[in-house]
């Protein structure tokens, strides 16, 4: 009877020190845990630009520029971006251009017999392109994480949003004749986008873009339904006329940018 009782007491003293064996054996080879690394919080980040507008009917707009955020959290974030675009014409303004240059006959008027060369009367396609780029915005990043590049290098990533408001500049086609009126002018843009950041190293990213400077403003100027075709046969241009009518006009951008973060080391979550 002693000796059952003395196994039965031996029993309930080593079974808490037989679960503790085994939480131990439980957390061999658990992950070490870590804090997270904040990114974004508290960090400044200039970020130059360069880019392209897409779906332009007669300019093409190249657009070369820089933007600044600062993040007050890790999601959110508030800056300004300014750019000029250098304008390129489409195909479709060098075949309009083309097609309308007229080439007019001259006449022998010394009478001397000699051919005399024909004259051509070009024609520049009225319409406009983007000149200065400027807005504020906000931005949040709603989506952020890591992926492993090649099987064993941690790589920070961002889904990042943008809306705010700015200004473009319209300018229009530079080779157009004095005698052609139209005027250059700034017009209000709401801006709206978004665009995914891949951080090669704690204080530098790379990044894409998509943004949309959405406008009322002049496209190209419209033929004039008072002139006939015989009267702009030498001067074509005589027949179109910029109208008061403005439309909306989606002006996207895309855009690769490389961001500088300051300052360059990052603190981590408590």
């Amino acid at each position: 009877m002693r000796l059952t009782s003395l196994a039965f007491a031996l029993v309930v003293l080593l079974s808490p020190l037989c679960g503790i064996a085994q939480d131990k054996d439980a957390m061999q080879g658990a992950p070490v845990v870590r804090r997270a690394i904040n990114w974004r919080s508290q960090r400044s980040e200039l970020m130059p630009i360069v880019g392209t507008t897409i779906n332009d009917a007669y300019f093409k707009n190249i657009v070369l520029g820089i933007g600044y955020n600062y993040y007050a959290t890790n999601w959110l974030s508030f800056g300004a971006t300014a750019a000029y675009a250098l304008p390129i014409k489409t195909g479709l303004s060098d075949n309009i251009e083309q097609e309308k240059s007229v080439t007019i006959e001259t006449d022998d008027t010394a009478g001397t017999g000699d051919s005399v060369p024909a004259a051509k009367a070009s024609f520049s396609v009225p319409a406009t392109h983007l000149g200065l780029i400027a807005d504020a915005h906000v931005g949040i990043v709603p989506l952020y994480g890591k992926f492993l590049l090649l099987g064993d290098t941690a790589v920070a990533y961002d889904f990042h949003l943008t809306a705010g408001f700015g200004v473009i500049q319209v300018l229009w086609n530079s080779d157009l004749p004095g005698t052609f009126k139209a005027d250059d002018e700034f017009r209000p843009a709401p801006v709206f986008g978004g665009g995914i950041r891949i951080f090669v190293d704690r204080g530098v990213a790379i990044g894409a873009e998509v943004l949309d400077y959405f406008a009322t403003m002049q496209v190209v100027a419209e033929r004039d339904p008072d002139r006939s075709a015989s009267e702009c046969l030498e001067r074509p241009l005589d027949c179109y006329r910029v109208s008061s009518d403005m439309q909306w006009t989606h002006n996207i951008a895309t855009m690769l940018t490389f961001s500088i973060f300051m300052p360059s080391d990052t603190s981590y979550e408590e």
